[in-house]
């Protein structure tokens, strides 16, 4: 969605995501889980050109007749 209104983002997890201190500093009760971060800003540049792919290259009929 951030993409589709020419917002730059990118979701990352790393060992900060699981650390108990970082889920205490943001606040976050015992009951909840940080599942990652979610980076947003203004890209730099021209996009890169996405390829339209066949989408029959990646799905096919369950179970095949």
């Amino acid at each position: 969605a951030a993409h589709a209104v020419g917002v730059g983002a990118i979701w990352r997890t790393g060992m900060s995501t699981y650390e108990p201190l970082m889920a205490e500093k943001l606040g976050l009760p015992d009951t909840e889980k940080l599942l990652g971060f979610l980076y947003l800003g203004t890209p730099k540049g021209t996009a890169k050109a996405v390829p339209q792919l066949p989408v029959g290259d990646f799905f096919r009929s369950w179970p095949e007749v």
